[in-house]
């Protein structure tokens, strides 16, 4: 059996193909290059030597009753397209953080890297905070997803959050992004600069998540725009510890950074099992 696996965020759509259980190579494309998702999803299957038989692919947006519409772009996509377009037998679509959080329960531990010294509790809800084009999270639970739409909500002064601190300050910034997103990719990096405001931003959204879910089995840092230097240099512990009546609480919660700039496909590849499309 063959399956189309896909990642298709706000910046760059990103394909691979499982193979009776391998996967290939993930191919990269910058959105910007396609006038819809669909025109994207051709243009990988073309240089396909296979034609796949299923799909699994993950959107950064909402997707309900196999219809996804996406947050930072003007793109949307439906199960039964796709099975119209390319001819699939099945197609699952779903909100990217879902493959993302299942990847965080598949990693080793060389790839998710504690910043404190608290062990996680067993059993306990863990929470993924992903910084890329946006500002994803998603509960874990019980080894169950739960994504949000955390980076929608809105500051005192009126801004989104995730425009205040991610890679989507504007649409007219996306090409930018996209561009270093790729140029640093290429040269392994897989990460943009951020500055010294930007990770207070991001360290205050990080305090405000736990104190939501109170994630004893840890919060998980991951994302394009984040780097495990950069977050030590930054002290961003210290950052999220910092609270005038919660700090033992925040204190009692692992913090760890995902150094796997892949997780969604190592999700994907679950997902595609789960539904045994593999």
């Amino acid at each position: 059996m063959t399956c189309l696996i896909a990642d298709i965020g706000g910046t760059n759509a990103r394909f691979a193909i499982i193979n009776n259980g391998k996967i290939s190579d993930i191919y990269r494309y910058r959105c910007i290059d396609f006038k819809s998702a669909y025109h994207a999803i051709q243009s990988f299957l073309l240089t396909c030597n296979v034609k796949p038989e299923f799909a699994v692919v993950a959107i950064a947006g909402v997707v309900i009753s196999g219809m996804g519409k996406w947050t930072n772009l003007s793109w949307s996509l439906s199960e039964k397209e796709l099975k119209k377009r390319f001819g699939f037998k099945k197609v699952v679509i779903v909100n990217d953080l879902i493959p993302q959080g299942m990847g965080i329960l598949s990693l080793s531990c060389r790839e998710v890297r504690p910043l404190n010294r608290v062990k996680p509790q067993k059993n306990a809800v863990k929470v993924l905070m992903c910084m890329g084009t946006g500002l994803g999270s998603c509960i874990i639970a019980d080894s169950k997803m739960y994504p949000s739409e955390y980076g929608q909500t809105l500051l005192p002064n009126g801004q989104i959050l995730e425009k205040v601190i991610s890679g989507s300050k504007s649409e007219k910034n996306v090409k930018k992004v996209s561009n270093e997103y790729m140029q640093e990719d290429h040269l392994g990096c897989g990460q943009s600069k951020i500055n010294s405001n930007l990770y207070m931003a991001l360290g205050q959204a990080a305090q405000n998540l736990m104190l939501i879910t109170q994630p004893f089995g840890g919060i998980y840092l991951a994302g394009a725009m984040l780097s495990e230097t950069e977050l030590k240099k930054m002290k961003i512990v210290h950052m999220i510890q910092k609270h005038p009546t919660m700090s033992n609480l925040l204190k009692s919660i692992p913090i760890f950074y995902v150094a796997n700039k892949d997780l969604a496909f190592v999700g994907l590849r679950v997902l595609a099992q789960k539904y045994g499309l593999t």
